[in-house]
Parts: C-alpha cells; structure tokens; sequence
C-alpha cells in the first residue's frame, strides 16, 4: 500500500523598519512543512547516481513530513557609494528527513556494503552571509561577499550531513558600452565538520579563479566566453560524490575554457 495523504500548513511573515535615509532593517519568521518525495518513501535499495554519497538506499514508507521553522534578521544600507547587506538566521527542523546505515545487504554487487535508509530525526542551522558592492573607477565595480553555515544533527549529535564550509567570493566587473569583463575569485575553508557515521569525508581550503567576457555585437546577438578555474587547481566541493571503492573524492574539473553565441528573436 503506497497512497498517503497528508494536510501541511506552511505559513511566513516580514517587517521591515527604516533607520535612516540609508539604512533599514528587516526580520522575518517561517514555518514550512516539507512532505518526503518518493525515493524517501518508497525506493527499496535504490543505488545513487551522481550523489555525494555511493550507495544504495532504502525508502520509509512511515515518514513524517519535515517542518523548519526560520527567523532572519536583515541589514541592509550604504555609506558613500558603497552599498552593505547582511543577513543572519537560526532554523530548527523536527522530523528532519536524513539517513542512517543499516544491516541490510545491497542489491547489486558493484554496490558499496552499506545500505542506508531515510529516517525522521532533528537538525538545527545557524549562517550569515554579507555583500558589499562599490564602484571603484568609472567603469568598474567590485562586489565582495562572505558566507558562513554550521548544521548539527541533533538526532545522531553530529554535525548535519552536506553542510558548506566557509566560503568568500571576490567579483570584479569592467562595463563599457557593449562589453564587459568578469574576473572572479572564490575561496573557502576547509571543512571538518563533517558527518562521520554516513561516510562524509572533510575537505581542503581552496581558491578558484574564473575569467568571463561578454560582447553584445547586435539587436539581441550576444557572444560570451571565457576560463573557468583558470589556475587549473584540484580541488573538491563538499558535495561531490566519493569514488565507492576507493572513497576517495572526485574532484572538480580542472581549467575549462568556452565560447557561447546567444541570439533572442
């Protein structure tokens, strides 16, 4: 027997206060209820594809809808011709959908040993993030932004399963009539914090830098192109998938350099 019903209220609200003629400050509260999708429920040994973790997984048919519930609390402002946002919150979800290994046995040989099935737990999250954007020339804007989250999973006392690691991004944008040119720096930490008992492994700090163009050669024909990872590092995301046999990491593609013509009619 699959079918199932269930009735979910999900329901949020934001106030916002000016401080001066240049700064204001919103907060805002939530509660959202999120229902298990199919595989949560009903998948039996169904291995991964393309996920961060390598594995088969096994479906719970008794599932209790997620229910987060979020305050924020905003800044947003300038001084001179430099403009300021930052943003914080706390969520804490009950009935968190996440996963814990079982003794079962996988289906398919090629399958790592453990099998693992979604389950109801608890999860609280903490982050920031802050944007800062100026024009530093006539042409030329510079926009900074740093980003923060840490996840615990209350039900397991460890920390939540997929948490980003710190992380600062450096963009610098030179417009001029038709053209522009983008160089962008992203950096993050390393992360430690990671979730042991689901096979979770920590990852090292890296910078990766990216170099765009665009050029808009007529009515809605616009050329772009450019090198993404242009020092060519080897690195790897928090969530990228781990090689079943091995575990080690597959790491992000090294320097990839592209051309695209897009033409609107």
């Amino acid at each position: 027997e699959t079918e199932t019903s269930e009735f979910n209220l999900s329901a949020s609200g934001l106030a916002t206060y000016r401080l001066s003629a240049d700064w204001s400050a919103s907060v805002g509260v939530g509660s959202v209820a999120r229902t298990a999708d199919a595989k949560e429920r009903d998948s039996d040994r169904v291995p991964a594809t393309r996920a961060q973790m390598s594995a088969e997984f096994m479906g719970n048919p008794t599932l209790a809808p997620e229910r987060g519930t979020q305050a924020d609390l905003w800044l947003e402002g300038g001084v001179g011709k430099v403009s300021v946002s930052a943003s914080v919150f706390a969520r804490r979800i009950d009935n968190y959908i996440t996963l814990e290994a079982t003794a079962l046995t996988a289906r398919m040989a090629t399958s790592p040993d453990t099998v693992y099935r979604y389950v109801n737990g608890g999860a609280r999250f903490i982050g920031g993030e802050a944007v800062a954007s100026a024009p530093v020339a006539r042409h030329l804007v510079v926009r900074a932004t740093l980003a923060y989250l840490w996840g615990e999973d209350t039900a397991l006392d460890e920390p939540a399963l997929g948490v980003s690691p710190p992380q600062a991004t450096v963009v610098a944008r030179y417009t001029r009539d038709r053209f522009a040119i983008e160089a962008i720096a992203r950096a993050a930490a390393s992360q430690d914090r990671v979730s042991v008992t689901r096979g979770e492994a920590a990852t090292e700090r890296h910078v990766v830098t990216d170099l765009l163009g665009e050029a808009r050669l007529g009515p809605g024909l616009v050329v772009r192109g450019g090198a993404l990872n242009v020092g060519d590092a080897t690195y790897v995301n928090h969530l990228n998938a781990r090689n079943p046999f091995t575990k080690e990491p597959v790491p992000e593609p090294g320097r990839v350099v592209f051309t695209e013509v897009a033409f609107a009619f």
